[in-house]
């Protein structure tokens, strides 16, 4: 699941299929927690937590989970007793390869190949070679402590031995 795009198809589907200030805030708490989570299929959370993420009262909370699923933004489960409800975010991005266009209804796979690319000049061109080149680079780019270490020992160490031998 992509965050960002399922936060704007999330405000594009608002725009033809409103929901209430509580239903809104629980998406996004319930959005938060799976994203926390590493992007399960289906978390667990309990009212308590949602009820501190979200400053809802217990009731209000559960209109607004039933709300989420009525519209189709999520599925949920009660569990028995004290048990916390079982979640699953539904995703709203739904691309469209023939026009490039999303719906914002329905499910898509994170392996869709997605592009929107731009020259130097800003307008599309077609191209993404670049972005995806810099991205890369980007998220290869690792850095360690080894050259700072041997950097110290080599330079300082000898130095802080030597005062306190001394």
């Amino acid at each position: 699941m992509n965050y960002i795009k399922e936060m704007n198809a999330f405000y594009n589907r608002l725009e033809t299929n409103p929901l209430s200030a509580s239903a809104i805030n629980l998406w996004y708490a319930l959005m938060h927690i799976n994203n926390r989570a590493g992007w399960l299929e289906e978390f667990t959370v309990a009212v308590y937590v949602l009820g501190v993420k979200t400053s809802l009262s217990e009731s209000a909370l559960k209109r607004a989970r039933v709300e989420l699923q009525e519209k189709g933004y999520i599925r949920y489960r009660s569990q028995d007793g004290n048990r916390a409800a079982i979640y699953e975010i539904i995703s709203l991005d739904v691309f469209d390869e023939s026009n490039g266009v999303g719906d914002g209804v329905g499910s898509t796979d994170d392996n869709t190949n997605h592009s929107m690319d731009c020259n130097v000049g800003g307008k599309p061109n077609g191209n993404a070679s670049a972005l995806f080149k810099q991205n890369k680079t980007k998220q290869n780019k690792r850095t360690t402590t080894t050259g700072a270490h041997q950097f110290f020992q080599e330079n300082f160490d000898f130095f802080l031995f030597g005062l306190y031998a001394g």
